[in-house]
């Protein structure tokens, strides 16, 4: 298998798992929903809770929004940003605010809301995204976290197609392309299946913007820390692109 398909074939695996949670139907109960997503591939597994935050939040925008808590403070603190990317994915399906949202969550995780946004925005309306340029019309001062949903967005939407991305990335405005390229670097790193030569790639396409790449893999590695669920790719761009191993942050 070469670096390129194994490339593919964990981004297939990834959007497999978010379509295999968001899909079924929700127990009774979030006890049994736990069960089943404890289930899930370990290193992937807060990918799954991030699905089970959406598909839970959908139902809560206007109202109800006390169960969307409930599973976050009792049931899936450990995986907190990526239950709040999926309460993004939420407020870009059905068309919530983020002022609407703001006084359930704490302030610092609105950014990750607004992530989540953005992946969506770029995943399912491109048009508006990608062709139009436009964010979401509530985002306001979490703009630049919308864009780095944005750039999570193209990793897979290209299969990783570094050239695309970078063509895709360069008809943005100058002001808006770090923060996209800071997204490809949390996508590079959280999918994984790359090798040294993808991560020089990498380094060669971002150009003026590896230092935002480097701060989107800084990011993987603490909420991978935080979850349990560091990989040896963790390890290995962190150490390549960071200059440092991630024993040393345990």
């Amino acid at each position: 298998m070469t670096t390129q398909e194994r490339i593919i074939e964990r981004i297939d695996l990834v959007q497999a798992i978010f379509r295999d949670v968001s899909g079924r139907p929700m127990e009774k109960n979030y006890d049994e929903l736990i069960l089943r997503l404890e289930e899930t591939n370990s290193e992937f597994i807060s990918l799954a809770y991030e699905a089970a935050s959406y598909k839970i939040a959908v139902g809560c925008i206007n109202g109800q929004f006390f169960r969307w808590s409930d599973f976050l403070n009792n049931y899936a603190e450990k995986h907190s940003v990526q239950v709040h990317i999926g309460l993004g994915w939420a407020v870009a399906r059905v068309g919530g605010t983020l002022s609407e949202i703001s006084n359930f969550i704490e302030e610092r995780n609105i950014r990750y809301v607004a992530d989540g946004c953005g992946f969506f925005y770029g995943t399912f309306k491109k048009g508006i995204a990608l062709d139009k340029k436009e964010q979401h019309s509530t985002i306001g001062e979490y703009g630049s976290f919308f864009d780095e949903g944005l750039g999570r967005s193209l990793w897979y939407s290209t299969e990783g197609n570094l050239p695309e991305i970078s063509n895709i990335i360069s008809s943005f405005s100058e002001n808006r392309q770090p923060d996209i390229w800071r997204g490809i670097g949390i996508a590079f790193t959280y999918a994984g299946g790359f090798d040294e030569e993808t991560i020089d790639s990498l380094k060669r396409y971002s150009d003026k913007f590896i230092d935002q790449v480097e701060t989107g893999v800084s990011s993987v590695v603490k909420t991978r820390l935080t979850a349990g669920t560091v990989s040896e790719y963790t390890k290995l761009v962190y150490r390549e692109l960071c200059d440092s191993s991630v024993e040393k942050l345990v």
